[in-house]
């Protein structure tokens, strides 16, 4: 329900759970250490909650990781705090189809970058172990 309340369906269309479901995600990593849909395991729970507009400082350290936002619908790698993002809806070509940022979805010219219609309220960080 608080998903639907977050992201709500126009008069025109059906509430789609595609666009969501965030607030179950969040409950299932701090609950069970499990981000669905895919039940990946979750060994740190509280690193990445709540950070706001500012990256956690311990993040740039990481050499390599990978993220996942909107319930696997985007999905980055990146590097020292920095990520790169391509986007399928543009041409391959397109200037503006591969875009590099650093990492934090709330802060101005931060990425995962929001879209007018896409808002990422949830998402997973995989860092290797060797980081």
């Amino acid at each position: 329900k608080e998903d639907q309340t977050l992201t709500p369906a126009t008069e025109a269309k059906r509430w789609q759970p595609v666009w969501g479901n965030h607030a179950t995600n969040y409950a299932l990593a701090i609950k069970r250490n499990v981000y669905s849909p895919y039940k990946l395991p979750v060994d740190d729970n509280t690193m990445m909650v709540g950070f706001g507009a500012q990256q956690p400082a311990e993040f740039k350290a990481f050499k390599f990781f990978v993220g996942v936002a909107h319930s696997g619908y985007h999905v980055f790698p990146g590097s020292n705090g920095r990520i790169i993002e391509a986007h399928s809806m543009r041409n391959l070509n397109a200037f503006d189809n591969l875009e590099i940022s650093e990492f934090n979805p709330l802060a101005p010219g931060g990425g995962p970058r929001w879209t007018r219609t896409e808002k990422y309220r949830s998402g997973l960080v995989a860092v290797p172990p060797a980081n």
